[in-house]
């Protein structure tokens, strides 16, 4: 089967990623595959990445890539069109618009209409639109996680026949999960660093491990906890291995109760490239930990709302371990919150409600500034903080996040 992929780019970010492991995925299945882009942002390692592994790349600007498209175009050539990002998507309409070959469109992130981080300029409207139009005119919907094809079926229920969740089979917690004993143990260790999240390519847990190799010269005790487990772990820990930092380098697995990681942590790093929705560094906002994370549109959102988020040059553990020690030497004046509370309400309401999100944000956004305001210490206050979300949105839990994404 020949199966094409149209992406508007194919730069080092996450979504291009999951598109690499996917067109890798079918090659060794014995698939065909070919990948076209038409803007100038492409990375060489993943172009060669791809190429080692059977797929053809080519820019509709070249010959090459011109030829492809036009065969396409007049039904010269049967192939199964898979676009991501809507602008691609209406390049893979407007392809077989003639031909009539199927078009898949992929979903690589939350849905333009449900991103509460980012400001609705005419362009996100946009995007927004044209992700209606994919579902309405596509014949099969491609979600990257089983979240994000929840988001697709309350969207546009019309769609529920023709949605696909692809994604990667749960990977079990090592040694059976953390414990409240294993994080005492782990209490004796200073600084001590924090990292959470699925062991996958594009959530640069290896930037984080070499990090600490350079933190250690100044800090001898540092320990950095990676909280999660997925494909990646047998190498990270070969990695730690080999930069002889094992001992400063802890596989926590994963747990059902994150907040007391969040507890432990003096500094969570977040080296991700990609994040669908950055539930990670929300929980620890709320739980007024200390962020080191890589410059990007979320992080450049946080870094604005909140003094205690210190941004590093994307994949440069030099600059995610300056950033980190940077974070560790404020981190004595910096005050925590004691609950999970508003965090889990802003979650539990951008999931629950998706039609009310931006009203609903914005109100939560004032009851959080308002819970602010009282001392931490004051559990009356957290209690009157409490009272007044549920009276204002009833659909909201507050309840602790059962799980670690």
């Amino acid at each position: 089967m020949d199966i094409v992929f149209l992406l508007p780019d194919l730069p080092l970010s996450g979504a291009a990623t999951r598109t690499v492991h996917l067109a890798e995925h079918l090659v060794t299945h014995g698939h065909r595959v070919e990948c076209l882009t038409f803007l100038r942002t492409v990375d060489a390692s993943l172009v060669l990445r791809l190429r080692r592994a059977g797929v053809r790349v080519a820019r509709l600007t070249e010959y090459s890539g011109a030829k492809i498209a036009m065969a396409l175009l007049f039904g010269k050539r049967k192939a199964i069109l898979h676009a991501a990002m809507p602008t691609a998507g209406v390049l893979a309409l407007s392809l077989s618009s003639l031909s009539r070959n199927p078009v898949l469109y992929s979903y690589t992130n939350c849905l333009h209409v449900h991103r509460p981080l980012v400001k609705r300029s005419p362009l996100d409207r946009l995007k927004g639109s044209l992700e209606a139009f994919m579902a309405d005119r596509c014949d099969v919907l491609h979600a990257v996680s089983d979240n994000v094809s929840k988001q697709i079926l309350r969207e546009y229920p019309h769609a529920a026949e023709r949605v696909r969740s692809i994604r990667h089979e749960n990977t079990p917690p090592a040694s059976g999960g953390p414990s409240t004993r294993a994080l005492d143990e782990l209490s004796n260790r200073s600084p001590r660093l924090l990292c959470v999240g699925r062991l996958e390519p594009h959530k640069r847990i290896d930037d984080a491990i070499r990090a600490v190799a350079h933190l250690r010269q100044s800090h001898p005790g540092v320990l950095l906890t990676v909280l999660g487990a997925g494909p990646e772990q047998t190498r990270l820990a070969s990695l730690a291995d080999e930069l002889d930092v094992a001992k400063h380098v802890h596989f926590a697995g994963t747990s059902g109760s994150p907040d007391l990681f969040f507890e432990w942590a003096d500094v969570l790093l977040h080296p991700s490239v990609f994040e669908g929705y950055p539930r990670v560094l929300v929980e620890a906002q709320a739980k007024r930990v200390p962020i080191v994370t890589i410059d990007s549109p979320y992080s450049r959102y946080f870094a604005a709302s909140h003094d205690a988020v210190h941004v590093a040059r994307p994949l440069d553990a030099q600059a995610l371990a300056e950033r980190t020690a940077e974070a560790l030497t404020r981190a004595q004046s910096f005050n925590r919150a004691d609950d999970l509370a508003d965090i889990c309400a802003f979650c539990d309401m951008y999931a629950d409600a998706p039609r009310r999100r931006r009203r609903g944000v914005r109100s939560l956004r004032g009851a959080l500034r308002e819970r602010r305001r009282h001392s931490p210490a004051d559990p009356t206050g957290s209690r009157a903080f409490l009272s007044g979300i549920s009276r204002q949105h009833p659909q909201v839990s507050v309840e602790i996040p059962g799980h670690c994404d």
